[in-house]
């Protein structure tokens, strides 16, 4: 994909890649952006100004994304101007990078976020690709199924609980009174044992085990 494909609609949010691509987006359950390493948007599916518009898990403001509060906004603002340096780098090893951007105890909700590079650039800028899924926060009456179903020691199902709520390995280590390292090491262990690669793929096993539960 190159700039020439770039066709500005919109000073903010409204830039189509093409047409054809922009409607295949648009058809898109999850919200899908792509900015520069400044967070500046370039593109934002259907899907994405709908959080946007909503005030959540993301925000637009003078047309650079942002995040629920100022602690996510960093980490997002981060990521992304990791990953469009990550682009111009093309001997290293991918970059991808996830993270939680919202808090379960004022939305009820959870949010997580993909950043990596664009095969793409504007005008010599390279641009970021931002998948942002949304789920329901998880019943804890689904944890234990799958504690049992996969073997969870009583660490890591602690660890899962406060990662069902949407917290972020620092949030959840915090909430553990544990270290940063022990929790990654908890959820590199249940993604060893659930098969999950992310808290994204983590989050979508749990709604599946969650889902049979809500019609007891």
């Amino acid at each position: 994909m190159h700039a020439s494909a770039l066709t500005v609609f919109d000073p903010l949010i409204d830039v189509s890649l093409d047409s054809l691509l922009g409607s295949a987006l648009d058809q898109f359950n999850a919200g899908f952006a792509a900015s520069l390493a400044n967070g500046e948007v370039v593109h934002a599916n259907a899907a994405a100004r709908s959080m946007a518009d909503a005030g959540w898990p993301i925000r637009i403001e003078n047309g650079r994304l942002r995040a629920e509060d100022a602690e996510r906004t960093a980490l997002l603002l981060r990521a992304i101007f990791e990953a469009a340096q990550a682009a111009s780098r093309a001997n290293e090893k991918p970059f991808d990078r996830e993270l939680s951007l919202s808090s379960p105890l004022n939305r009820g909700a959870i949010a997580i976020a993909m950043i990596r590079p664009l095969d793409a650039q504007l005008d010599g800028r390279p641009m970021v690709a931002i998948h942002i899924a949304t789920y329901p926060a998880q019943s804890n009456s689904a944890l234990p199924v799958v504690t049992q179903c996969y073997g969870l020691t009583k660490a890591e199902a602690r660890a899962l609980e406060h990662f069902a709520k949407g917290c972020s390995v620092t949030e959840a280590a915090a909430a553990l009174s544990l270290s940063v390292n022990t929790v990654k090491t908890h959820l590199q262990n249940i993604f060893a044992k659930t098969g999950a690669s992310r808290q994204k793929d983590l989050m979508k096993i749990v709604d599946d085990l969650r889902s049979p539960l809500a019609h007891f």
